[in-house]
């Protein structure tokens, strides 16, 4: 794990994560602190499995609640409206509650069940600004109703969010006043073309005509323009080399993509507040340079941030709206 300064220096958190060392999500705190999931039983010398937390103001590592909380990897990691962390995985029984099966919640002093969680694993997470939690992977069941492989939480219980969908939810953002999902899935709700990518707003609806192969992830940018990458070499119609952008009507490809296209993707997205583009990822892109790891798109080529070629996974861009002109980027290699 490593962060990279507004100036574009990049330096280690600490002495970094051990005994695994997959980081799949990561999230940000109300108060700066920055927590890490993944596949790692050391972050730090703390000792924390699964999941761990930063302190940038002491560049300390700690153990969320206990370093044994959870028995397995954390997926996905969101902070709620009430400032509490919400982790999915494929984890039981965290901290020891029985109820909290495959999701759970963190309020900075305790860990809490989603009254009886799900009966498996949590592959996404997102928040709308109403409050409401979206919960997606390869369950079927949350809080001991149906519920196809996505499902709501109001702060008391879960609810279907139709007939759900036929295959795993990898990937969900909110934006322009709907949830996006993405994933292994050929049936979103019943609607027609609503494969591998939809949207839900009290009811699913494709984009388009969707894709021809899974999506892995999701952003969203301050403009309402919608990202996706996956293995897919068609989306809406459109050659896409597994990155693609959609405006609400159509789908365009971002450059000449992955050089492996049905193969190749990003494993995280993020957008920054001036519309940059930034890629995850352990495959190279097709345009002049084959940059891979961390990159950008600035809307005409992609660039490599600096660092030597490696694999990324996670990526967490902090765009500070409320201060211009400051972005931080953080992401996590293996």
């Amino acid at each position: 794990i490593a962060v990279r300064s507004p100036s574009g220096v990049w330096s280690v958190l600490g002495s970094g994560l051990s005994g695994g060392t997959t980081v799949n999500a990561i999230a940000r705190g109300l108060d700066g602190t920055i927590y890490v999931g993944g596949i790692f039983t050391d972050a730090g010398g703390s000792g924390a499995d699964y999941l761990a937390a930063y302190s940038p103001a002491t560049a300390t590592w700690s153990v969320v609640g206990s370093a044994t909380a959870l028995n397995s990897t954390v997926n996905a990691l969101v902070i709620g409206p009430d400032g509490a962390l919400y982790v999915g995985g494929n984890f039981t029984n965290a901290s020891g509650i029985a109820n909290a099966d495959y999701i759970a919640k963190w309020d900075g002093s305790a860990w809490s069940a989603l009254s009886t969680g799900m009966n498996n694993e949590v592959n996404a997470l997102a928040f709308s600004p109403t409050g409401t939690l979206y919960a997606g992977g390869n369950f079927t069941t949350a809080g001991g109703g149906a519920a196809v492989r996505v499902a709501s939480w109001n702060g008391s219980v879960w609810s279907a969010m139709g007939t759900g969908a036929n295959a795993r939810v990898r990937a969900l953002v909110w934006g322009n006043n709907q949830l996006y999902i993405g994933g292994g899935f050929t049936t979103g709700g019943g609607v027609s073309g609503a494969d591998y990518i939809a949207s839900w707003n009290g009811a699913w609806a494709a984009l388009s005509t969707g894709a021809d192969g899974d999506v892995y992830s999701l952003a969203i940018g301050p403009n309402g323009q919608l990202y996706a990458s996956g293995t897919f070499q068609v989306i809406g119609g459109v050659t896409a080399g597994g990155i693609a952008s959609w405006n609400g009507v159509s789908w365009s490809a971002i450059g000449l993509g992955f050089s492996s296209p049905g193969s190749d993707y990003a494993t995280g997205l993020a957008v920054s507040s001036t519309n940059i583009l930034y890629l995850a990822t352990n495959n190279e892109v097709a345009d002049p340079g084959n940059a891979e790891g961390i990159i950008s798109w600035n809307g005409a080529s992609y660039i490599t941030l600096g660092l030597a070629p490696t694999s990324a996974t996670a990526i967490l861009l902090r765009s500070e709206e409320r201060r211009v002109g400051k972005e931080c980027l953080r992401l996590c290699r293996s």
